[in-house]
């Protein structure tokens, strides 16, 4: 019984509902029963379960102070310490009195295997434990299959549960560090200098990329609703109400973003070309470069991410959500890397539709008055306040870091909400003026330039595009791009501009600051 606590632990003290735990308690033991009946894996049952055992106790330890298994993340930072480096990080991460629990934990593991006695059990009982733990497992099946529209049950354990479950969730880490790395479109090196009171700089820039996240509809810019409570009362944050995204498409609007493209540069890009994106640019200025999204793995790789890690979480998944929160130990995890000047970005999963997915049940504050319109029209805002959330503990993690911090948050696009007599409904269609005026800020701490900051807040009423947000992070981070013309910068003087462009199709449609259209 001592082991199968031990082996038990990672499961248990995840931040997970009760019924999570259950069910993956399930998984454990029916993946122990059917390994028990099987005779033929006797011998590597018993050196994988003794193995198992063995990194329970660290595994849970890991599940206690970052809230997952442990995964690429942690073997990336190893990979990139030496030996030195690397014990210093895992004694400053466990901390003395963690690490003496750990040890005798292994200690009382090992007196265990070496005592215990052998179970003997008959043949009959070991096939109706084999059966049991395929059924078990088997169930979960019916989750992925036609049978869910003709069988009105919950499976006990679904595939994700199976692989997020201790030991399998130690699969993927190992698998990940096995595999070849993609291969990025040829891509000539970049140059670029840095200014001359920063190359010793400690450094933290972060973008954080929103989904569907209208300007309007955010309290900071005078929205009905209080939908940003803490970004709202924070200061240091400069909101930009007036901004015209690329697109209102993800596909064409999270690639400007990180290659500082407007509508007319996307439109002329052919899809085989190699482009520089800020991961090139703040990595060839020597920061350590990490890309951690929420959406689906074809993104990334369409836009070409050269970036020294890159991962994708769940992407969107009606039957299991996984929300923005899973977002915040991988932070936490990166920063902890032994790199001084760090380049982040993270994908949100935001405000995509359905919006009562993207947020837990505390957040349900504000209803509509029955109809189908207000509802989904409340759901939406209260998914803007879950991000606002989200928000705000990723600054207050950045906190933290040394030096200079900087932090720009910016929509890939809005999203229409019955707005007009059109009564149009998302985004991704026909352009419109409402998704096209995607959420953008930003906030700092000790920043070595105050004159930038004063700057960029000066400019915040004027109408500006989205492209302008990595030339803004660039500019702030002292790193200069010699023979390109890169966007204006927010922390610096910008020209009037009356009409901005949106890649409509194949073609290009203009919007005054009003939404009003213009040729």
């Amino acid at each position: 019984m001592f082991l199968l606590g031990v082996l038990l632990l990672p499961v248990l003290v995840l931040p997970q509902t009760w019924a999570h735990r259950v069910a993956s308690v399930g998984v454990l033991l029916a993946l122990v029963l059917i390994a028990a009946s099987l005779p033929w894996l006797r011998w590597l049952g018993r050196a994988l379960a003794a193995l198992c055992l063995l990194l329970a106790p660290p595994v849970a330890w890991y599940g206690l102070r970052f809230g997952v298994v442990p995964g690429d993340e942690l073997m990336l930072t190893l990979r990139m310490s030496d030996a030195r480096s690397a014990v210093e990080f895992l004694h400053d991460v466990a901390g003395q009195w963690t690490s003496w629990a750990v040890l005798v934990l292994e200690v009382l593991v090992l007196v265990a295997l070496k005592v215990r006695r052998p179970w003997r059990v008959s043949r009959q009982w070991r096939q109706a434990g084999l059966l049991a733990g395929l059924v078990y497992l088997a169930s979960g099946l019916v989750h992925d299959s036609f049978l869910t529209r003709q069988l009105s049950l919950t499976p006990w354990a679904t595939p994700e549960l199976v692989l997020r479950t201790y030991p399998i969730s130690l699969i993927q880490p190992v698998a990940l560090l096995a595999a070849p790395q993609p291969m990025a479109a040829a891509l000539e090196p970049v140059s670029v200098t840095v200014d001359a009171g920063r190359r010793d700089l400690a450094q933290t820039y972060v973008l954080v990329i929103g989904e569907s996240a209208r300007a309007d509809r955010l309290g900071l810019n005078g929205y009905a609703r209080d939908t940003t409570p803490i970004l709202g009362r924070l200061p240091g944050v400069v909101s930009f109400p007036h901004v015209r995204s690329v697109s209102d498409c993800t596909l064409h609007a999270v690639p400007a973003l990180l290659t500082m493209a407007d509508a007319a540069g996307i439109a002329r890009r052919r899809p085989d070309e190699a482009v520089p994106t800020l991961f090139d640019y703040f990595g060839a200025a020597g920061f350590f470069t990490a890309f951690v999204s929420m959406h689906e793995p074809v993104l990334a790789e369409s836009i070409g991410i050269r970036a020294d890690h890159a991962r994708n979480l769940r992407y969107l998944n009606p039957d299991s959500p996984l929300r923005d929160d899973a977002l915040l130990p991988e932070l936490r995890r990166l920063l902890l890397l032994p790199k001084a000047r760090k380049f982040i970005v993270l994908q949100l999963i935001g405000s995509h539709f359905e919006y009562e997915q993207r947020y837990p049940a505390d957040f349900a504050l504000y209803r509509g008055d029955g109809t189908p319109e207000s509802e989904r029209s409340a759901r939406y805002d209260n998914s803007l306040r879950y991000t606002d959330w989200i928000l705000s503990r990723v600054i207050e993690t950045l906190r933290g870091q040394e030096g200079e911090v900087v932090l720009a948050y910016a929509s890939d696009h809005g999203e229409n909400l019955y707005d007009d007599a059109r009564m149009r409904y998302q985004h991704c269609g026909s352009v419109t003026h409402f998704d096209t005026q995607p959420a953008t800020l930003f906030w700092a701490d000790r920043l070595r330039s105050p004159g930038q900051w004063q700057t960029l807040t000066a400019n915040r009423e004027h109408y500006i595009g989205q492209e302008m947000v990595g030339a803004t992070l660039l500019d702030l981070a002292g790193v200069r791009v010699p023979g390109v013309a890169l966007p204006e910068s927010l922390a610096g003087p910008i020209r009037a501009q009356s009409v901005r462009y949106v890649l409509d199709g194949g073609k290009l449609t203009g919007f005054s600051r009003d939404g009003s259209p213009a040729p």
